[in-house]
């Protein structure tokens, strides 16, 4: 296959960015120099078909299908996938210019205190992105995290340094770290320690940055840290944090912004296009892409 693990996860973190490599990855597979089609450029392009497809299905890229079937004849169907790329490229891009500036509009007007951010302390700040480089190595010299979830974590965490700055619009990429020591706690045991303790202090500097900038009361606990060591369904000592999650008095009061709490995306179910072959659907290949994107 040419698309490898790392590069499906590039592409899980990043859609519109992942599908233009894709494309490009494709093209530079094809056969240099040749008048026509070949039989190796026609097994890539119907790698990359599936691939469209799975990234559909898992609901990566909200478009639909392509509108054709596989037939089985070499030239047509390259000349069909190879259109439908030029299309997905020109789609993408667009996608991720725009994506690329509501971040550069964001961060712009968190910086000229155009709009409501929270603010880090120069000192939190630092704190944080040197917590942050222990958890990656920690997690990068584990023995006992699969390859894959591994990835995924290192990804998660890079991706999460990238976008710190002193003022951010949003929280949200910290509090994930939360579910994140949840699950390594339950693969490492009492070997995780390291990494949780590291997580623990970088949600209570978060903590204490979102409740100064929702104006809460000076010494306001953080709702989702407490002492449940007599839950033991709810609870882990070892870890100490409760169940990840917006509290049920989460933002009571007259602060409407502590009322906020992150849209849910809603996705509309992807259609399965009658034109996608079954044949296509059920081979080695899109078998084995599908299980290496869910």
């Amino acid at each position: 296959m040419i698309f490898t693990e790392e590069f499906l996860e590039e592409l899980k973190a990043e859609p519109f960015e992942g599908t233009v490599q894709m494309i490009k990855i494709a093209r530079n597979n094809f056969v240099a120099h040749s008048e026509g089609w070949t039989d190796h450029d026609y097994q890539v392009l119907l790698e990359t078909f599936a691939l469209i497809v799975e990234i559909v299905e898992s609901q990566l890229l909200k478009i639909g299908n392509p509108n054709f079937s596989i037939s089985g004849d070499r030239d047509q169907d390259c000349r069909q996938i190879n259109k439908y790329l030029d299309a997905l490229e020109k789609y993408c891009v667009s996608e991720s210019s725009k994506l690329k500036v509501e971040s550069f509009r964001s961060h712009f007007k968190n910086a000229l205190g155009a709009g409501f951010a929270y603010e880090f302390s120069q000192g939190d700040l630092e704190r944080v992105q040197s917590l942050i480089n222990e958890i990656r190595e920690l997690i990068a010299t584990s023995t006992g995290l699969e390859k894959d979830h591994q990835r995924r974590l290192l990804a998660r965490l890079e991706k999460l340094q990238s976008e710190m700055h002193k003022k951010v619009s949003d929280l949200d990429r910290f509090w994930g770290l939360i579910g994140d020591a949840g699950v390594v706690l339950g693969k490492l045991g009492n070997d995780a320690k390291p990494i949780v303790d590291r997580i623990k202090e970088v949600a209570d500097i978060v903590w204490q940055t979102q409740s100064r900038s929702e104006e809460l009361p000076s010494g306001t606990q953080i709702p989702l840290i407490a002492d449940r060591s007599k839950d033991t369904k709810r609870y882990n000592p070892a870890l100490n944090l409760a169940p990840f999650g917006r509290c049920n008095n989460w933002g009571q009061g007259n602060n409407s912004r502590a009322q906020r709490s992150p849209p849910t995306p809603h996705l509309a179910p992807p259609k399965r296009t009658k034109g996608v072959s079954v044949d296509l659907l059920s081979n080695p290949v899109q078998k084995a892409i599908r299980h290496r994107l869910f």
